[in-house]
């Protein structure tokens, strides 16, 4: 193996890997370390009784003209060389105040007419609400579409108020606040807008509109896709453009030292995962941080420690996620669930502000309290995951790594189980004849989040996606360290395959400017 590289990525997730692959294509030589024994992170996958399962990532947004991730997508000829198949629904929600169910088509227009049709009170305010999400969207996916040169602001930073003023407007405002301005106290109308929260946020009242509006609208104008075979496809062809290109990509090694000469990125030093051994140094100008920066703080020397942490230490958390990788031996459609992706709200808690208390509920022993949760059914796809007769289900909701930290082992696996049966129960007084039909069942948490991920209290999304954290933070991928560059979800605003890949694209362009690459 060489000892010297162009850039090293520490860390195998999709910001990591963008960052590495966009280097690739350039002809650089990159060298991808990954402590686990497969690349992706949360994109990654996992094999159980002739199934496989995402660790994490269930649907892949947008992909239309207006996506802000549309130009790098093209770039690595992601479609051309992986089947992207579509999902054709959003999200079906299922809650006390809603009577019967209520779908959201993934399409902004059919939508629109579907929240007019269920509540036609609010049909002058709910087209505000479409078009502002919309207009929120495209401004912000124009900026980061396409690398404009300094020229191109100076010579239209006049216009720049009045272009983008919808961004500027909205940037403190939170979601709770602006729902609540548009539709006052009819919580059924915001909990079918909002009805998928928890894949961004375990409170609408913290949760930045600006956010919530890239990531709605992207699913809302360019639809929901599933990547088949499962997200682990893209990360491992990823790792091919690396290799192809001169590249290597070692999984079981771990970044233990990030070496710096003249107060700048100069390599790593690197050992076998398992055993803490065969230490190796590797020399590069360029490090894709694809990972926590509390997490890479550790890995600086004493001196640059301080600075480097300070920008980071005062900004929250994102939540985390629990999750239950389910085999079924039947069609959830034949057991009632409506579709793809199904949120299931509990009797408690009907109002949006509610939300919040399920984050930590499984702190505590199941005593009868369901926190909410989505059901995501493979089996409606052709998700190329599934195996003969039998089916991939996954459930999932927000959690906290308080609900499970400084447990003994024991005590730990113990709650695991109970609440995994406590979820199967509820899953079946819903949907009769689900807990017969359950062939495996295995369960994760935020402390599982943590260790696989090496996110700090297992934090899924990055930073917390509250308005500029009060204007103290904005997540980006400079640091305190010259040749250090974040790419990863800590990076950029968002999680998921849009968050963590943007945040790879903006380290590669911030290499490119500054003449590291």
């Amino acid at each position: 193996m060489n000892d010297h590289y162009d850039a090293i990525s520490i860390g195998s997730g999709l910001g990591g890997l963008t960052a590495g692959a966009l280097a690739a294509l350039d002809g650089k030589k990159v060298l991808v370390l990954e402590r686990h024994d497969r690349f992706g992170g949360a994109a990654s996958m996992f094999s159980r009784k002739g199934c496989s399962f995402d660790v994490g990532l269930h649907e892949l947004d947008g992909l239309d003209e207006n996506d802000a991730k549309i130009t790098l997508i093209e770039r690595l000829k992601i479609r051309e060389n992986l089947d992207i198949v579509p999902i054709n629904e959003f999200f079906t929600v299922s809650h006390p105040l809603l009577g019967e169910d209520f779908s959201m088509p993934d399409n902004t227009d059919r939508a629109l007419q579907a929240m007019i049709d269920r509540f036609p009170q609010h049909e002058k305010n709910l087209r505000v609400y479409f078009s502002t999400i919309t207009k929120i969207r495209n401004k912000v996916s124009s900026l980061a579409q396409k690398k404009r040169p300094l020229i191109y602001w100076i010579l239209t930073a006049v216009t720049i108020p009045f272009r983008f003023w919808i961004v500027g407007k909205n940037e403190k405002v939170t979601l709770g606040g602006f729902l609540d301005k548009l539709f006052g106290d009819d919580e059924a109308v915001k909990i079918a807008l909002c009805g998928n929260l928890c894949y961004f946020s375990d409170d609408p009242y913290k949760l930045s509109l600006l956010f919530f509006s890239v990531a709605q609208g992207s699913y809302l104008a360019g639809g929901c896709h599933y990547i088949k075979g499962g997200s682990g496809e893209l990360s491992n062809y990823l790792v091919k453009i690396i290799e192809e290109a001169g590249g290597s990509a070692l999984a079981g090694r771990s970044v233990d030292r990030i070496l710096l000469e003249n107060g700048r990125a100069a390599g790593v030093t690197h050992t076998d995962a398992g055993t803490g051994e065969d230490s190796r140094d590797v020399k590069s100008p360029l490090i894709f941080g694809n990972a926590s920066p509390l997490v890479l703080g550790k890995m600086l020397p004493e001196e640059a420690c301080g600075d480097f942490m300070a920008q980071y230490e005062h900004v929250p958390l994102s939540m985390s996620l629990w999750q239950l990788y389910i085999i079924l031996d039947r069609t959830t459609e034949s057991l009632g669930v409506p579709g793809y992706s199904t949120f299931v709200y509990p009797q408690e808690g009907t109002h949006l502000k509610d939300v919040k208390n399920h984050l930590t509920m499984m702190g505590e022993p199941p005593t009868g309290k369901i926190p909410l949760y989505v059901i995501v059914d493979y089996g409606r796809i052709d998700s190329g995951i599934c195996g003969d007769s039998k089916y991939v289900v996954a459930i999932c909701g927000p959690d906290h790594i308080s609900n499970w930290k400084d447990l003994p082992a024991e005590e730990y696996a113990g709650r695991k189980a109970a609440w995994q049966d406590a979820v199967i129960d509820d899953v079946d007084k819903h949907y009769p004849g689900f807990k017969k039909a359950v062939l495996h069942c295995e369960m994760a948490t935020a402390k599982t989040m943590e260790r696989f991920l090496n996110t700090p209290d297992g934090a899924v999304y990055g930073f917390s996606q509250e308005p500029a954290h009060a204007g103290r933070f904005r997540p980006t991928s400079k640091t305190s360290v010259e040749g250090l560059l974040l790419a990863s979800g800590y990076a950029m605003p968002g999680g998921g395959f849009t968050g963590a890949m943007l945040a790879g694209q903006s380290a590669y362009r911030s290499a490119v400017k500054k003449k590291l690459l």
